[in-house]
């Protein structure tokens, strides 16, 4: 005996997939379609914000974070992040949500913490008065900038993608089963 499996006889099936292969089509389907319901609910939250009233807001101060990106050097970039308070219908609320997709980073990446810090000062300087947008709805939720940022899409893509991928894993397991 030779350790090897017998040779397939002409017109037999080939053997069932194991079960994590029969399933990796259906998982990527299923995270494929959360990716783009994730993305286009990004999406029209960003267009919505068009026309979300605007309400006075002050800046209270700035942040600088500190975040590693996905790079080979490892080198951490900074970004500030800008708080401010706003009220609504006489009701005070405080935010740091800088627009809908980018999240709190309002001045981008930086080498050093200076730089980051530098230009936050610069671009929202303490008890300077900003434009707020907020929900109507959701007073709480609001941003400095209307609209959705290019990052909202990355969802939808990674979605596309993954059902893209799906639609090939079912192709090539029906492939394999037809012999």
């Amino acid at each position: 005996m030779s350790g090897t499996p017998p040779a397939r006889q002409s017109g037999s099936q080939p053997p069932p997939a194991p079960l994590m292969g029969r399933l990796a089509p259906w998982f990527a389907t299923v995270f494929g379609v959360l990716l783009l319901a994730i993305g286009a609910l990004l999406a029209w939250e960003g267009f919505a914000s068009y026309g979300w009233p605007e309400a006075q807001g002050t800046v209270s101060g700035h942040r600088i974070v500190r975040e590693y990106q996905h790079r080979s050097n490892r080198q951490p970039e900074y970004h500030g992040e800008i708080l401010y308070r706003y009220s609504v219908n006489g009701r005070p609320y405080s935010g740091d949500r800088y627009a809908i997709g980018r999240g709190s980073n309002a001045t981008g990446g930086f080498p050093t913490r200076s730089e980051a810090s530098k230009s936050a000062a610069e671009k929202f300087a303490r008890d300077s008065q900003v434009a707020v947008y907020y929900n109507p709805d959701k007073p709480a939720d609001a941003v400095l900038r209307r609209g959705a940022d290019w990052t909202t899409g990355i969802p939808t893509l990674m979605g596309l993608l993954s059902i893209a991928g799906a639609v090939w894993l079912f192709r090539f397991q029906a492939r394999l089963a037809s012999g």
